[in-house]
């Protein structure tokens, strides 16, 4: 039996297989029902690598806000 979890990865900048995902201990089971992993990255094709669900696209904010 797998626990729930949550994960942030903040600024990935290559793209994530299984095997690396498996490594720091995310399990790799469909049923992981209420775990969450959130990432940031400024590189959209990490995210469609990683299969994400969800993805939220922000506009750069210029030096003057």
């Amino acid at each position: 039996m797998v626990g729930k979890f949550l994960i942030i990865l903040d600024n990935l900048w290559n793209q994530w297989g299984d095997e690396d995902l498996k490594n720091i201990g995310i399990p790799l089971v469909e049923n992981g029902k209420g775990s969450k992993a959130i990432l940031t990255t400024r590189k959209q094709k990490v995210c469609k690598y990683i299969r994400s669900e969800h993805m939220v696209q922000l506009n750069f904010m210029g030096d003057d806000k």
